[in-house]
């Protein structure tokens, strides 16, 4: 699940507004309320949310003073994350065997192990 978390000093209670600023994409804008109740920590899920980079504004009111905080991201697509089953093979503990020896003093990676 891609989501955002921020933590506070209160709870807190207001909106937020969502916008890609991605300069080869088209304009993507997403608004919603948000309520942490008597939590500290907000999580904002970005389900549903397209690849690129974007700008978070969050505002709220506590204790009868009005809060806004920015920041932009980057949120990467599902297919530039780590491949891990593309490198099981390299695992020290995968059932095929080690990929180090300890020929020499130190152990080394064996140069076949890995082409």
């Amino acid at each position: 699940m891609k989501c955002l978390q921020f933590n506070f000093a209160h709870p807190v209670k207001g909106h937020a507004l969502l916008t890609r600023i991605s300069a080869d994409q088209s304009p993507d804008v997403h608004t919603f309320k948000f309520d942490s109740r008597d939590s500290n920590e907000l999580t904002i899920s970005l389900d549903g949310v397209t690849d690129g980079k974007w700008k978070i504004i969050l505002e709220w009111e506590y204790e009868e003073k009005y809060f806004t905080h920015t920041r932009e991201f980057d949120l990467p697509s599902e297919n530039t994350l780590f491949p891990a089953p593309m490198f099981a093979n390299a695992s020290l503990f995968h059932s095929k065997g080690t990929h180090f020896s300890t020929k020499g003093k130190y152990a080394a990676a064996d140069s076949e192990a890995w082409l």
